[in-house]
């Protein structure tokens, strides 16, 4: 099952990449064009998130039902890792790269630091996962 499980993941978040990608090559005026009737990019738009959402409470009633909800520290970890780079990500959405060289109020360092800061702790992270995956201090799925 947890084989099953991390495919939808990982088909998720490949997806939602592809569609981040995708909107990044248009403006606000593309959100209201009616060159498909029915098809208003910001009606669609609006229909996933609400989806999305109305499919994470399904979820989250489904696992509390079965008794099967995140109680394991990795597993929460995992999770709370996903929301605050999603936090990071958002915003970074939108902000013009001119702006990326630009410091952050009170801080020294510009906001192209603090993300590549953001980036190497992630490294860091990975580095550590590999050497204990090499010593054989992993949980096998």
């Amino acid at each position: 099952m947890a084989g099953q499980v991390a495919k939808l993941i990982e088909e998720l978040q490949q997806l939602l990449t592809h569609t981040l990608t995708a909107l990044d090559r248009f403006d606000d005026e593309a959100l209201d064009d009616p060159s498909r009737p029915g098809e208003i990019l910001r009606d669609l738009l609006n229909d996933v998130i609400e989806e999305d959402r109305i499919q994470t409470g399904n979820l989250i009633a489904a696992r509390s039902r079965l008794k099967a909800r995140q109680t394991g520290e990795m597993h929460r970890l995992m999770a709370e890792t996903l929301r605050a780079r999603a936090d990071l990500i958002a915003t970074l959405i939108g902000l013009p790269d001119d702006l990326a060289e630009m410091s952050i109020a009170d801080q020294p360092r510009t906001i192209q630091a603090a993300v590549q800061d953001a980036l190497d702790r992630q490294r860091g992270v990975l580095n550590a996962l590999a050497e204990r995956a090499n010593s054989g201090r992993r949980r096998d799925s």
